[in-house]
C-alpha cells in the first residue's frame, strides 16, 4: 500500500492513492519520502561525508591529525582526487534536484507556499517564537506542519554551502580558467570561503542537524525516516501536531 509522499514544494496526490501502510508487527506508517527523495538525501549524505573526511586534512595540513588522516588516504593526491569526485557526484545530485523543483512549479504547477510546500512562510515565525516561549516554559509547545522551520532551514541552507562552498572550490579546482576571468587575488579569497564556510557546514550538520534528525528523544539514536521513507504515525501526531490534524481532517489517515 506505499506511495510516495508529497514532492517538497507541495505536489498533490493522485486520486485514489493510499496514505499510510501497516506492517506485519500492525504499526502504522504514513509514508512521508518517495524513493527519490531518499536517494537524493543519501547521495548528499554520503558525498559530504567524503569531502568532510577530506577537505579538512588538506585545509590543516601542519597537523597531526591530518597528517595521519592523508596517510590513511594514501597521500595527499588520492586525498584530493577523492575529494574532487565527492564534490562532482554532489553539485551533480544539487543540479538534478533543481531541475527536479523547477519541473514540479513550472509544468505541475504546485503550490510554492502552503503547509505542504518546503518554502517559508508565516507559520514559520510563528513557531519560532513559540519555540523560544516553549524553551522558557512561556507557552506550550508549538504545532508543527509537515515541515519545521528547522527542517526548512536544513533544506534552504544547502543552496547556500553549494553557492558558496560549490564556487570557490570550482575555482580552486581550475586555477588557471579562473585567473583568466577574474584577478588571481580571487583564488586567496576562494580558499578562505571554501575552508571556513566548509567548517561551518560540518559543524552544523554534527551539533544541530544530527541532533535535531536522529539524536532527540523520541527517536535516539536514530529516526529511519529519511531512509525508508517511512514515519511512523504516533511519530507524525507527536512531532507534528497540525499535520497529523490535517491529515486527519482529509481523510489520509485514521485518528490514533
Amino acid at each position: 500500500m506505499a506511495e510516495a509522499t508529497y514532492p517538497a514544494v507541495g505536489e498533490e496526490r493522485p486520486e485514489g492513492a493510499a496514505v499510510a501502510e501497516t506492517n506485519v508487527e500492525g504499526r502504522d506508517y504514513y509514508v512521508r519520502f518517495s524513493p527519490y527523495h531518499r536517494l537524493s538525501h543519501f547521495v548528499m549524505m554520503t558525498t559530504f561525508i567524503g569531502c568532510a573526511l577530506t577537505g579538512p586534512p588538506l585545509k590543516y595540513s601542519y597537523d597531526f591529525w591530518a597528517q595521519a588522516m592523508m596517510g590513511f588516504w594514501g597521500g595527499v593526491q588520492n586525498a584530493g582526487l577523492i575529494h574532487r569526485v565527492m564534490a562532482g557526484f554532489m553539485v551533480a545530485d544539487f543540479v538534478v534536484h533543481v531541475l527536479y523543483l523547477g519541473y514540479h512549479i513550472g509544468v505541475k504547477k504546485a503550490k510554492i507556499f502552503g503547509p505542504d510546500s518546503i518554502f517559508f512562510w508565516k507559520k514559520d515565525l510563528s513557531d519560532a517564537l513559540g519555540m523560544v516561549k516553549w524553551f522558557f516554559d512561556r507557552g506550550p509547545r508549538p504545532r508543527f506542519e509537515r515541515f519545521t522551520f528547522w527542517e526548512k532551514f536544513d533544506y534552504w541552507a544547502v543552496f547556500w554551502g553549494i553557492a558558496m562552498i560549490g564556487t570557490s572550490g570550482f575555482a580552486l579546482w581550475f586555477p588557471t580558467v579562473t585567473s583568466t576571468l577574474v584577478s588571481g587575488i580571487f583564488l586567496n579569497v576562494a580558499r578562505i570561503i571554501h575552508g571556513d564556510e566548509a567548517i561551518l557546514a560540518i559543524g552544523w550538520i554534527l551539533f544541530v542537524h544530527l541532533y535535531n534528525s536522529h539524536l532527540r528523544m523520541n527517536v535516539f539514536p536514530m529516526d529511519p525516516v529519511i531512509f525508508t521513507g517511512r514515519m511512523p504515525v504516533e511519530h507524525v501526531k507527536h512531532d507534528k501536531a497540525a499535520w497529523y490534524d490535517r491529515l486527519v481532517r482529509e481523510g489520509k489517515i485514521k485518528p490514533e
